[in-house]
């Protein structure tokens, strides 16, 4: 496959997947959810997050494995204590992003 060829499909792609949620979300900009799916909106992030987040945290080397994860399970439970401790995103994620980092850094001596 030439490269031209090769972004050809992206751009193509990038178009499809746009029109394909645009046929759904901006359709229905002037409409009102209702509160059961607003609320359900609310939890999509979430839980993208945790299905990219969590295999990386199991799974080493392509078998469940908890081995040599210690720090990233540290770091991801230091995570989950302080957002349901406090509400926002910026400081879970710095003290998560500390948190592996450190530790990693301690087991490396």
């Amino acid at each position: 496959m030439e490269p031209w060829q090769s972004w050809l499909v992206v751009i193509a792609m990038a178009i499809g997947t746009f029109a394909i949620r645009w046929s759904v979300l901006g359709t229905s900009a002037s409409r009102a959810f209702g509160p059961h799916v607003e609320r359900a909106l609310t939890l999509v992030l979430p839980a993208i997050f945790s299905a990219i987040a969590i295999p990386m945290l199991i799974l080493g080397d392509g078998a469940p494995t908890l081995h040599d994860n210690g720090p990233k399970v540290l770091a991801a439970l230091v995570t989950l204590a302080s957002a349901l401790i406090r509400r926002g995103y910026l400081l879970p994620l710095i003290l998560g992003m500390l948190t592996l980092h450190a530790t990693q850094w301690v087991l490396r001596l």
